[in-house]
């Protein structure tokens, strides 16, 4: 895998990451039980990340250790009323709220 790709790929990331960050303000935790488009769109900007972080090199990783690479990774969020219900409902969304922006790479 190539610098340049690893490059893309955690430039994908911050992208979705500010995105959502930004979706969310105004919003409280429990708007994502209510409004369908919130819920939507912070789902597919999960599974943006997560699909970045899944693919990015052993070496890239290595490199900023700082970035909680196992929880960026995970492809496929619980979708809204999917009868699995976390700590906070059924949508592991919810993390855009518990996820401090500084973790966020500044590439």
């Amino acid at each position: 895998m190539s610098e340049h790709e690893d490059r893309v790929r955690l430039r994908r990331m911050l992208d979705a990451s500010r995105q959502a960050i930004a979706f969310v303000q105004g919003h409280r935790r429990n708007d994502l039980d209510t409004d369908l488009q919130l819920t939507l769109a912070l789902t597919r900007l999960v599974e943006i990340v997560g699909e970045a972080a899944k693919n990015v090199s052993d070496e890239e990783r290595q490199r900023h250790s700082e970035v909680p690479w196992r929880a960026n990774a995970t492809r496929h969020p619980t979708p809204p009323n999917s009868g699995t219900m976390g700590d906070e409902g059924p949508y592991e969304a919810s993390s855009v709220w518990t996820t401090p922006p500084r973790r966020l790479l500044v590439v």
